[in-house]
């Protein structure tokens, strides 16, 4: 298992962070359908005031018991297509909020995996410096051994073979019936090779080192080994995040190919639903210009509120998503 991601996988993984141009033209085009197909659901009672932005195609003429059976079919057609476009709107509510949650999620497992490969690499390179030490201290421990074995070439006395046979007469002391005389004998040879042995000030000091330089070793030795279990560690928990990182990135990919295809669906669904409306006006005999009256007073009110929500938005209001959308409405 590689310690990092290849810097390819976190390039094409990392974008997914960000916003997707398609996606976000096609979320402006569905937003602005809706806003559109709310004027045009209260242009039905021919008044010049625009009528609440959330309200649906009810108005005095959907009421009007004289009403022919034609404008009548026309109506309930017209609020057919609408509810057909507010039912869509609605799924693309959702679907967008999904994505923002995508997002959101695409951004913690991409923050989670970045400073995982932080601690890897700082762990490297305590490593690194740890293993540069200790090629230095078995330097010194092969140098001391070196030194020693050029002791016992060059000593006419071996002292590891004193050591030896200091031991080898302990042991007949300790251990065989011995009368004083030959008991003396043997600690007089044990007290002469001490004394030997102890004259040998360099080679006594060479064994100490010695023993430190092997002791120094095998800390640095154990320090190196945990350090590289953490890379391992860590470089396991990287792995993961960015499988999962690669898995929501993939989920939206292909959210990039389905939204402008439900925009797409939006705009068709509001241009029929427009069209019966009108048909259900001409039905009425509400003239145009009184429409028109009517088109230019919604959106001048769709202006004057998407100034006002850009205005508290630079003074630090956070927007909901439908304060967005009436901003988007009022810049058509």
């Amino acid at each position: 298992m590689s310690e990092t991601v290849t810097n390819e996988q976190n390039n094409e993984a990392a974008s997914g962070a960000g916003n997707n141009p398609k996606i976000e033209d096609a979320k402006a085009q569905s937003q602005g359908a809706e806003s559109q197909n709310q004027d045009a659901s209260s242009q039905a009672s021919g008044d010049s005031k625009p009528q609440n932005q959330s309200s649906a195609n009810s108005n005095v003429h959907d009421t009007d018991k004289s009403e022919s059976p034609k404008a009548a079919e026309l109506r309930r057609k017209r609020d057919e297509l609408n509810d057909a476009v507010k039912k869509l709107i609605s799924e693309s509510k959702i679907t967008y909020s999904n994505l923002e949650k995508l997002r959101s999620d695409l951004r913690q497992k991409k923050a989670q995996r970045d400073s995982e490969n932080k601690i890897i690499q700082e762990f490297k390179a305590k490593r690194d410096a740890v293993n540069e030490n200790l090629k230095k201290e078995r330097d010194v421990l092969n140098k001391i051994r070196a030194e020693l074995n050029q002791i016992k070439r060059t000593s006419s006395s071996n002292p590891k073979n004193i050591e030896k046979e200091i031991k080898r007469m302990e042991w007949n002391v300790q251990t065989k019936h011995l009368n004083a005389k030959a008991e003396d004998a043997l600690w007089s040879k044990i007290n002469t090779l001490r004394r030997e042995l102890k004259s040998m000030d360099t080679y006594v000091k060479k064994k100490d080192e010695l023993k430190n330089a092997r002791k120094a070793v095998r800390g640095i030795e154990k320090e190196a080994r945990e350090i590289h279990k953490l890379v391992i560690e860590h470089s396991e928990k990287s792995e993961i995040y960015h499988k999962e990182l690669l898995a929501i990135f993939e989920e939206i990919k292909k959210m990039d190919t389905v939204l402008p295809e439900m925009t797409k669906s939006i705009m068709d669904a509001k241009s029929a639903a427009d069209d019966a409306h009108n048909k259900y006006l001409d039905s009425k005999g509400i003239a145009r210009k009184n429409r028109e009256a009517y088109d230019a007073a919604s959106r001048k009110e769709l202006r004057e509120k998407s100034d006002e929500l850009l205005a508290e938005f630079k003074k630090g209001k956070k927007l909901s998503l439908e304060d967005i959308m009436a901003i988007q409405a009022g810049e058509k």
